[in-house]
């Protein structure tokens, strides 16, 4: 089964490796002809094999080129195969720089596959301590997806984060206010997606969604947090009562109130015993900001 995978693999890289070719591109170099026909790589590793004299020395490290610069580099990977049976033999973590990436091989004239997260894996060969080839890693095409963030237009700070592949991430920030938002996520893989809430210094998880990423649409849920008056307060210097972070429904907020305001008043009642001396609901009060102070009433 191992076998079958590589091989179904290597088929998979041929085909959309043909397709990505048939885009135009003004960034990335030109690959040469073999990079986007792994059975063409395989016959050439196979050649040069063949007309070389088997050596008892091991091998060296191999340095390899990239097409172009993929991120993130730290998590380039090569499983090198057996160019006859094209069975595993190791994979390899990638020493890497902007543009080159070095690795020592099993075999010092071989096959593998090279492998990025969320990257579109290429075949690659190499011989003398060199890839036969520009190592072709690349951005697959992206498809939009519509996230439906449930309870999201309530917090200040949402942010999606949308597991791709191996280990990629994706994040992404929610326009405060949105109960949805689209995004560009690569084709053909299956997301794992997670929103993040943060208000008052607390961090609100929702459940972990899977789906495809042609699903087009699909939906996130944050606990339905509800502070009283949606608000959440924190003591100052010199017990100086502040707002540290409103909700976007807030009626304070209606009442033009911003973090960072002192609570003076509430109700006619100074706020000089600290947080347990505001109470959970009432209509009216003063706050000072930037030495004024200000009044405010709810509706």
């Amino acid at each position: 089964m191992r076998r079958l995978g590589i091989l179904l693999a290597l088929i998979g890289v041929a085909v959309v490796a043909a397709m990505v070719a048939l885009r135009p591109s003004s960034t990335a170099p030109e690959p040469s002809p073999t990079a986007a026909r792994p059975d063409a790589t395989v016959r050439r590793v196979l050649e040069i094999r063949d007309e070389r004299a088997p050596s008892e020395a091991p091998p060296t490290p191999v340095e390899c080129e990239l097409a172009e610069i993929v991120a993130p580099l730290s998590g380039l990977t090569i499983e090198e195969v057996d160019p006859d049976t094209l069975e595993p033999l190791r994979t390899h973590r990638l020493r890497h720089d902007r543009t080159w990436v070095t690795f020592t091989p099993v075999h010092a004239i071989g096959l593998g596959i090279a492998r990025g997260p969320g990257l579109l894996p290429a075949t690659v060969g190499w011989a003398d301590g060199a890839c036969l080839d520009l190592v072709d890693l690349r951005d697959p095409p992206k498809v939009p997806l519509v996230v439906e963030v449930h309870n999201g237009e309530r917090y200040p700070d949402v942010t999606l984060r949308v597991g791709v592949g191996e280990g990629a991430r994706i994040l992404h920030n929610v326009p405060p206010g949105s109960s949805e938002v689209t995004i560009q996520v690569p084709e053909h893989h299956d997301l794992d997606i997670q929103a993040t809430a943060r208000f008052g210094g607390q961090v609100f998880e929702a459940p972990r969604v899977e789906a495809p990423a042609d699903a087009g649409r699909t939906a996130v849920e944050l606990p339905d947090h509800d502070p009283p008056m949606g608000w959440q307060l924190r003591m100052g210097k010199h017990g100086a009562v502040r707002i540290h972070d409103l909700m976007l429904d807030s009626p304070l907020r209606a009442a033009g109130l911003r973090p960072g305001d002192r609570v003076l008043e509430i109700d006619g009642q100074p706020v000089a015993d600290g947080l347990d001396a505001v109470p959970d609901s009432f209509r009216e009060g003063v706050v000072e900001r930037d030495g004024a102070e200000i009044d405010f009433t709810l509706d």
